[in-house]
């Protein structure tokens, strides 16, 4: 199918143009905003927008391009040619009264917008929608969208895999799309919901919330063996459980008998074991109170003479403190004269070598910065007019021809004059710069350069020589280097003045430098009997803390005794009256004694009455216990006989072995369909290689001519471009102007594959635009190729664009 003619009357910003086209080349030209992209939306609305539409889709497919001027309706019209056949098709939008009319070859004409839709796309079109919009319809920079596209999804690009896979993939009326339909269907029937990696259900989903849509055979074999196994753990807890409290009733029951003949023997020794262990309590803390009075009568004499002892070395401590703070004072006050003295001698220092610097700078003081950057100049100037006396250069040579010599004085330029005594024969050369002189006795030759006026630029030099030596002399250098040292000497003097001026400022810290001078002066010595100047305030200072320190020791320790001893006379008044209460407690000692004596004795085995007793009420609470342990078992029993299992273990197991069975079955039959996925996917995958090998080949064929041989063939798999020296560069690595012209292959190389036995055309836009001018002139050639067997609709902005494409042009004004 190609164009013939092209009616918008009116569409979007244009409101009444047609365009005729012919086959192969067609360019239209026209500025930004001419109309070229709208002519492009009107051909695929006309081709693929069906009139009726709903709501929604009339919105997205008609809304944009109703008249920018106003207006609800769009038209567009086109004559087409099939295989010889002209077709016509018109489609207006209209809101309620969109219109589709049809004209067949026969003259037969469709107005169904279904109908004529249906033949549009199987009579005319053959390719689908997406074919025809993604790679021979290229709008706004699109040439290098199918570049972009390689190697994502396929879905739009089915026509080229169909095409080239149809021998492979349709045989003996068996489809393979239906044949991996029905494996998946098979698979899924098998796998649904199944985890096979946790092998459990999906989600960890088990019997409390089991899963029921989607659920292969294979999870609901593993809900039923699940079920099963727990009815058959429900079973054998159950028996376990009976058994359990059978045994325990048996146990409690003899256990009762054994322990309740050893209370019933017992109870009389534990009513005077009872008695025994309060008396041998209160032995025991009279024991206590024993040991206790006469420890404390013992430590009291001595707890007094301590306090006595502790109150002196107090009143001591006291004494020295007082002795360090006076001492300490002293010492700190000859520190701060010692802090004042030593910024005076650092003071004292920098003036001493700032004095030194600002005589050192006032030597130099006839080393003025103007005239040495004076002299700078001069001598820059002097070096010019010597470059340019030399410059001009003459060489001049002299020959003696007499028989005596020949007495001669040369001057070279600026040069000082030479003589010189030339024998018959003798030649004298030398070279001069702009001016040579050569004086006898009886003539005189003098030769200068018309280049430049050299007895002024000689006179000037002689006046810049003669300035050079005056500022040399008042700067008191022998040259311009020591004139220029001895400047930059000044300066570092100027500096160090300037530095020692802040040292000195930093230094006294906002203290007057002769305030501080007679201050020092007026200041005394203080010795101390030691001669040391007060001593040092640091170890004064640590030795009335370490006294302190010693203080609150010793306060503490007398404050601890004082209590102490305080305690014991609230407790006892007096050493006295704690004797008297000693007395006391060895007569209750004594009759508490003698009452034990009086009870029944304890078993043999029996370490203590307290023993005995702890042993007695742990038996006689176990036999508690056990009773109602028994009662409650009975209890249990009774309750537990009434909740038995519908089946009995043995029979559970069987029930739980088939559950297995068929989960097995389940698991197997789904690895033989996942094996028979495998394989088939192995089989159609060696099946679809190389069948898109011949239109990369093409692809080949198109890059390396467009790109001056610089790239020659494409891996989809991998994302590349291989190049001439055999480096892979990605897509995404290219420069956009490569990136345009192997885009511009690739829609080339795709056009020619879905067209290849159809009538049809390529819509490009400005391919050329981010091209330079040899692969301009490349791509122009291979689109006129192209054209020569499809028909190419190609829309610029750039007139040169078509002056070198050539072919049917047609020219656009911009709208009004």
């Amino acid at each position: 199918m190609i164009v013939r003619r092209l009616h918008l009357h009116p569409f979007a910003g244009t409101s009444d143009r047609e365009l005729a086209f012919e086959r192969g080349l067609n360019v239209v030209l026209g500025p930004n905003e001419a109309g070229k992209t709208t002519m492009g939306n009107a051909l695929r609305q006309l081709l693929f927008v069906s009139t009726r539409l709903s709501k929604r889709e009339a919105e997205r497919e008609v809304m944009p391009f109703l008249p920018i001027g106003g207006g609800d309706t769009i038209r567009v019209t086109a004559d087409l040619e099939h295989r010889g056949d002209s077709w016509r098709i018109q489609k207006s939008w209209v809101s309620g009264q969109s219109a589709t009319e049809l004209t067949l070859p026969d003259g037969a004409v469709l107005t169904d917008p279904d109908a004529a839709q249906t033949a549009l796309a199987e009579r005319l079109l053959e390719l689908n929608q997406g074919t025809w919009e993604h790679v021979l319809f290229a709008f706004q920079g699109g040439v290098g969208a199918g570049l972009e596209r390689l190697g994502e999804e396929k879905e739009e690009f089915e026509d080229l895999n169909e095409l080239l896979r149809r021998a492979v993939f349709e045989t003996d009326g068996v489809s393979l799309e239906g044949l991996a339909e029905s494996i998946a269907h098979r698979w899924k029937d098998h796998f649904g919901r199944w985890d096979r990696e946790a092998r459990r259900p999906e989600g960890n989903r088990g019997l409390d919330q089991p899963w029921k849509r989607e659920a292969g055979s294979i999870v609901t074999a593993w809900y039923e063996r699940e079920r099963a196994r727990i009815a058959r753990e429900e079973a054998e807890s159950y028996y376990r459980r009976l058994d359990e409290v059978t045994t325990r009733i048996q146990t409690a029951s003899q256990a009762n008998e054994s322990l309740e003949s050893w209370v019933t023997s017992h109870e009389a020794v534990a009513t005077d074991a009872e008695k025994r262990a309060t008396l041998e309590g209160t032995l025991a803390k009279v024991a206590a109170r024993e040991k206790e009075g006469k420890q404390i009568s013992q430590a009291w004499p001595a707890a007094l003479e301590k306090i006595a002892h502790l109150d002196a070395r107090i009143a001591e401590q006291k004494k020295r403190i007082t002795e360090l703070s006076e001492q300490l004072t002293r010492a700190q006050a000859w520190q701060a004269a010692g802090r004042r003295r030593e910024i005076l001698q650092r003071a004292e220092v920098v003036v001493t070598r700032g004095k030194e610097a600002a005589e050192a700078e006032a030597k130099l003081a006839q080393v003025d910065p103007e005239k040495v950057r004076e002299l700078e100049t001069v001598e820059q100037e002097c070096l010019r007019l010597r470059a340019r006396l030399e410059a001009a250069r003459l060489s001049v040579t002299i020959r003696s021809s007499r028989d005596s010599s020949l007495n001669l004085e040369t001057q070279a330029g600026i040069e000082p004059p030479e003589t010189h005594a030339l024998s018959q024969g003798e030649a004298l050369a030398f070279e001069a710069g702009a001016q040579a002189a050569i004086r006898h006795s009886d003539w005189e030759v003098e030769v200068r350069s018309g280049e430049i006026d050299v007895e002024a630029e000689q006179n000037r030099f002689r006046e810049l020589s003669e300035k050079t030596a005056n500022l040399l002399e008042t700067l008191g250098a022998a040259d311009r280097e020591q004139a220029q040292g001895r400047l930059a000497q000044r300066r570092e003097h100027q500096r160090e003045v300037e530095s020692l001026r802040r040292q000195l400022t930093e230094i006294l810290d906002g203290h007057d430098l002769e305030t501080l001078r007679k201050e020092v002066s007026e200041q005394e010595d203080p010795k101390d009997s030691s001669g040391s100047g007060g001593g040092n305030p640091a170890e004064i200072a640590e030795s009335r803390g370490k006294a302190q320190a010693e203080i609150g020791n010793l306060e503490r320790e007398i404050t601890e005794m004082r209590r102490q001893v305080a305690g014991w006379e609230t407790e006892h008044i007096s050493p006295d009256a704690l004797l008297d209460k000693l007395i006391d407690a060895r007569a209750e000692r004594q009759e508490a004694e003698k009452a034990i004596t009086a009870l029944r004795p304890l078993p043999d085995d029996a370490e203590s009455a307290e023993v005995f007793l702890a042993d007695f009420r742990r038996r006689k609470g176990t036999l508690e216990e056990y009773r109602r342990s028994l009662q409650e078992r009975l209890i249990e029993k009774a309750q537990l006989e009434g909740q038995a299992p519908e089946v009995e273990p043995a029979e559970a197991e069987e029930q739980l072995v088939e559950a297995e069975t068929r989960f097995d079955q389940a698991e197997a039959g789904g690895r033989a369909i996942d094996r028979i996925r495998i394989e088939f996917e192995k089989l159609r995958e060696r099946l679809d290689q190389g069948t898109l090998e011949p239109w990369l080949k093409h692809l080949g064929e198109i890059v390396a001519p467009l790109t001056a041989d610089r790239y020659r063939e494409i891996d989809l798999g991998a994302g590349t471009f291989a190049r001439k020296d055999d480096r892979l560069v990605p897509f995404a690595g290219l420069s956009m102007g490569t990136r345009a012209c192997l885009g511009l292959a690739v829609r080339l190389s795709m056009a020619r594959w879905f067209l290849e036995d159809r009538d049809g055309f390529l819509i490009l836009d400005d391919p050329l635009v981010d091209l330079d001018p040899p692969r301009q002139d490349a791509a122009a050639t291979l689109l006129r190729h192209f054209a020569q067997e499809k028909q190419v609709i190609l829309l610029t902005c750039h007139p040169a664009h078509a002056e070198l494409l050539g072919g049917n042009r047609m020219v656009l004004e911009p709208a009004l």
